[in-house]
């Protein structure tokens, strides 16, 4: 089935798809254009499934989570407390292998975009934002499991909580930069 362009937003469909408008953006039929795929059909299989979006953002929202449980102790007394920092101990688990698996998602994504790694400066960088995010999540794991017990109220689980949240966050703006980024054929 052929693929259409909006040549107004870049949206890209199957021509029989389409209705009277862009569904992206409400520009007229006439603004589209006949649009070839420039990646094969395997990779472009593979890119669909979204895999590495579903991965990268569930352990971006957990060091979100993880920083703020951090900083609860701060705010809550008493049982409040206690449960919130049982959470944060459980939390800092899960987001270990988490921070795994979205590495190993990005550099199957980065090799599938892109063939090879070290063409990209971003993805470099989102490399070594990544390379943080997992040895933050470590730290934050043998510092709560091992290090002090269940007091979270310290400066060093705020601090590598903040470490975390900032590489999620870098991660994402510089996953923004090449999210749209034509894609060589192959």
């Amino acid at each position: 089935m052929p693929l259409v362009r909006c040549r107004v937003c870049g949206y890209i469909a199957p021509e029989n798809t389409l209705g009277d408008k862009c569904p992206a953006c409400g520009a007229p039929r006439a603004a589209f254009e006949p649009y070839t795929d420039r990646i094969s059909e395997r990779r472009r299989k593979m890119l669909n499934l979204h895999l590495h979006l579903m991965v990268v953002h569930f352990p971006q929202a957990f060091t979100v989570t993880v920083l703020a449980l951090a900083l609860s102790p701060l705010i809550f007394r008493g049982s409040a407390r206690a449960l919130l920092e049982d959470t944060l101990k459980i939390l800092s688990l899960l987001l270990l292998p988490a921070a795994a698996a979205a590495f190993g998602a990005g550099v199957i994504d980065g090799r599938l975009r892109f063939k090879r790694l070290r063409r990209s400066p971003i993805l470099l960088r989102k490399l070594i934002l990544a390379s943080l995010l997992f040895l933050a999540s470590l730290g934050l794991a043998l510092l709560l499991w091992f290090g002090h017990g269940a007091d979270s109220a310290n400066v060093p689980v705020i601090v590598l909580g903040l470490i975390a949240a900032g590489c999620s966050i870098g991660l994402g703006l510089l996953g923004m930069k090449i999210s749209t980024s034509e894609m060589p054929g192959g």
